[in-house]
């Protein structure tokens, strides 16, 4: 293959988007804090919102948010023995 073909672009850190390189993965950032403060709220009754829960999908595991029941159907089809 020729590397000197117009169209082979490769992403280096030279040439990609310096906000990609600036962007920041915080678990305990200011989200997840504002959202412990609306837990307490919610649990102490001292609040207005309209909701009862907040729900964690910060962190992009849903099943460890407690509100995502285990996708078992699909765990069990790959397991399946088909015997034909």
């Amino acid at each position: 293959m020729d590397n000197s073909n117009e169209n082979n672009k490769t992403l280096t850190m030279a040439n990609i988007n310096p906000r990609i390189i600036e962007v920041e993965y915080a678990v305990r950032g200011p989200i997840v804090i504002r959202a412990a403060e609306i837990e307490k709220q919610i649990k102490e009754g001292a609040h207005k919102f309209p909701f009862d829960r907040v729900i964690r999908a910060n962190i992009g595991d849903c099943h460890a948010s407690g509100n995502q029941v285990p996708v078992t159907y699909i765990r069990q089809v790959c397991i399946y023995n088909i015997s034909f």
